[in-house]
């Protein structure tokens, strides 16, 4: 074992040098790409990395090899790194194709991407390969950029007696739920549990499409079906959980449960209908513990932690309210709306001067645009706040020209006011 005062770059060097002589497992490059897609799907990002690293060192001028590196670097932000590699390799191919899609969608040329489509299907058909994994994988990136009518569109033209026919079924099914189209997609699901009922993941996803249309008993029932045929499901027992918790505040033993499964969304769920019911210090209890569990980087934490500000205020304690709100401010940006909310039950409540400085957070952290700013002129006129908000109002004074002009007016009539008094 190495010295703990052993410089790092020494251990680093040593560790390539056994990482160079690692012996690549039997497998050709293109299996190594297919576990990493295996991986992928899995959450396993770890694995799929190594994989994708060791099909790079094994043939590092494979195509697909060359292509999927490209696309790393593209994620990463590296877009003239990755054209770099791909020029001069089968301008006609599908590959570089697929590139081009990918190109256009980041700078938003949906119409211009979907050409590159048309482009590879007459080429596939003119050389006499099968086009269909080609739809696929193009629709598979414009799901990823978010142009879910245009993969929807791709997926629904491939044959009925295409190979990965249930893959594209899954597909579509989240692709509808993007568009929120829950109606479609539970139709489409129903039709996938008359041929398999005993399937408990198609049960699960039919839970999570009910949920998302706000049908929870129906998620309740959905999850009971899953459930009976998998009875320690994890996913199923989460949904089960969330559905109940949207209604009505878990029951204690719900409450243990959501906790053994370490579930935040079920207990945000319960949090929120604790708050809907008055009892604030159990809806606190349930953001708290979903706090616990939630990854630090979710997209959910700033929701969570507006729920948490939302609620302090509420029950008065207003300096701790803000103190968290600069929180969130400085690790999140642009959470306007945690600031709005804040101040309009502070002033609901009459906490005048702290409503205020949630709003004044708001200008600090440079949130107030000028459609906002039209919100906070109605917000303080709506209250008759003037004098106490004068440094506000004289600050967004700076920027009239840049307001609507009803809004010019009622921001020249308060300056007016302030003047005078």
């Amino acid at each position: 074992m190495q010295d703990s005062n052993t410089p790092i770059e020494f251990i680093a060097e040593a560790f390539e040098q056994q990482w160079k002589r690692f012996k690549v497992p039997e497998l050709d490059a293109i299996d190594l790409l297919d576990l990493m897609d295996h991986y992928v799907r899995q959450g396993r990002d770890f694995e799929a990395e190594i994989c994708r690293l060791l099909a790079e060192r094994k043939e590092p001028d494979n195509i697909e090899v060359v292509y999927t590196k490209a696309h790393v670097l593209m994620d990463e932000g590296r877009w003239n790194e990755a054209k770099e590699l791909v020029e001069g390799r089968e301008k006609d191919g599908l590959d570089t194709r697929l590139f081009n899609i990918e190109g256009q969608l980041r700078v938003g040329y949906a119409k211009e991407a979907m050409r590159f489509v048309e482009e590879g299907k007459a080429v596939s058909a003119a050389s006499g390969q099968d086009v269909n994994d080609f739809v696929f994988d193009a629709a598979m990136v414009f799901k990823d950029y978010g142009y879910a009518r245009e993969a929807l569109e791709l997926l629904e033209s491939l044959p009925a007696d295409y190979a990965d026919s249930d893959k594209a079924e899954d597909a579509i099914v989240d692709l509808l739920m993007m568009l929120a189209r829950y109606d479609e997609a539970h139709q489409r699901l129903g039709r996938q549990i008359d041929k398999d009922p005993f399937n408990p993941s198609l049960w699960q996803r039919m839970a999570f499409v009910d949920i998302s249309a706000r049908h929870y008993a129906e998620a309740v029932e959905d999850t009971d079906y899953g459930l009976a045929t998998s009875a320690n499901n994890e996913g199923l027992n989460r949904l089960k959980l969330t559905a109940i918790g949207s209604v009505v505040p878990l029951s204690e033993a719900q409450h243990n449960q959501a906790i053994a499964l370490q579930d935040p969304i079920s207990l945000m769920a319960s949090g929120d209908s604790n708050v809907g019911a008055d009892y604030t210090v159990r809806a606190m209890t349930d953001y708290c513990t979903a706090g616990l569990f939630l990854p630090r980087d979710s997209a959910d934490r700033p929701g969570l932690l507006t729920r948490r500000i939302k609620l302090l205020a509420k029950i008065g304690d207003t300096a701790t309210a803000l103190h968290e709100l600069e929180a969130l401010l400085a690790a999140h940006g642009d959470q306007w709306t945690a600031c709005h909310e804040m101040a309009l039950i502070c002033f609901d409540k009459g906490y005048t001067d702290d409503g205020l400085e949630a709003l004044r957070l708001a200008q600090r952290f440079g949130l107030l645009s000028p459609e906002r700013q039209t919100i906070v002129i109605d917000l303080l006129l709506n209250y008759h706040i003037t004098t106490a908000a004068r440094e506000l109002w004289m600050k967004m004074q700076e920027n009239l020209d840049r307001l609507p002009k009803p809004w010019q007016r009622k921001l020249s009539e308060v300056a007016t006011q302030l003047a005078a008094s």
